[in-house]
């Protein structure tokens, strides 16, 4: 780091902590829908993160298991059909 850029941060630094010291109280009334509108704002930033981290961990479970579902008919393949359960006789299958 250069010495100019050191200078710069020293007098940002200065001034930011002057201005900092130079201020008064601030006459201002919030009230409650603040509060009330902070808490919401924080729960649903966690909430965000929660449902950020189902998604990754969900998605590829469930790909996973439809993965699982295509692969077992291959077992079932061995079972006798039901007599009368023909795809081609059902009038709504077409």
């Amino acid at each position: 780091m250069g010495t100019q850029m050191v200078r710069t941060i020293t007098k940002l630094t200065g001034l930011f902590a002057l201005c900092a010291a130079l201020t008064g109280p601030a006459s201002a009334y919030t009230g409650p829908g603040l509060g009330f509108a902070s808490i919401a704002v924080v729960l649903g930033f966690i909430a965000s993160i929660f449902v950020a981290i189902f998604a990754i961990l969900w998605y590829p479970f469930k790909r996973m298991l439809k993965g699982r579902k295509k692969a077992s008919p291959a077992l079932s393949a061995d079972l006798d059909p039901l007599p009368g359960n023909d795809e081609n006789t059902d009038p709504g299958n077409k």
